[in-house]
């Protein structure tokens, strides 16, 4: 999940990401924060400030799904373009992890096994949507 903001207005922005990652039945996630990039400090790829893995609990697994489907509403709405405005995605790919690929002695490749199965965006030039902000909060208490 993604959620970017103008913080320059039309000349830029940050980032912000929540990488949801389950591994041996454990979920956790990685909430990355990218640094400002305006007109002048445009980067070819974004420098992150900060980076921190948590273990989600299985009773914050709701408010993910609760995200997820306000994203959707949001998605739907009427877009109309502008120049600046915050901007929130979500996608859910699947891919098989390289060591399980190895363990079934499989000659086919990572990308055999990877499909995405969402691509949400929603672009707010004008409501300020707050949710991810929300998410992010619940995440990191």
């Amino acid at each position: 999940m993604t959620g970017y903001f103008d913080d320059c207005g039309e000349f830029g922005g940050h980032e912000e990401t929540i990488e949801l990652i389950r591994i041996d039945k454990k979920l956790s996630a990685i909430v990355t924060i990218y640094d400002k990039s305006c007109q002048d400090t445009n980067y070819a790829e974004p420098k992150i400030i900060e980076s921190k893995t948590y273990f989600v609990e299985e009773n914050k697994v709701p408010f993910f799904q609760e995200y997820l489907t306000k994203l959707l509403t949001k998605s739907l709405e009427h877009y109309v373009p502008f120049h600046a405005g915050r901007t929130y995605l979500a996608k859910l790919d699947f891919r098989k992890s390289h060591e399980e690929n190895n363990e079934e002695n499989n000659e086919e490749n990572d990308e055999d096994y990877s499909f995405q199965r969402i691509n949400l965006i929603y672009y707010d030039n004008v409501s300020n949507w707050t949710e991810f902000l929300k998410l992010k909060n619940i995440v990191e208490k």
